[in-house]
């Protein structure tokens, strides 16, 4: 989230990428009636729509898109181009 914050929103603070994405994928979980992970807490995961995420030895936390969401962006994209 960090590169992402730096690159896309010209911000050094991850969390502002981790708020965006969050606020994007609670309202992609309520569009489609889907129900996200939960912590121990009970309190929803609701990046787990969209991202897995693990801390790799000696790095910070990591997000990878699931591969289902890579596709639907694929698709996206491809009819954003024959538009």
């Amino acid at each position: 989230m960090r590169t992402l914050a730096d690159l896309a929103l010209t911000s050094d603070q991850p969390k502002t990428a981790n708020l965006i994405y969050g606020s994007l994928a609670r309202r992609l979980t309520a569009l489609l009636d889907w129900v996200p992970d939960k912590r121990a807490d009970g309190s929803p995961i609701w990046m787990s729509l969209l991202a897995e995420g693990w801390t790799p030895p000696g790095r910070e936390y990591e997000l990878t898109m699931v591969p289902a969401a890579v596709e639907a962006v694929a698709v996206l994209i491809e009819e954003q181009a024959r538009v």
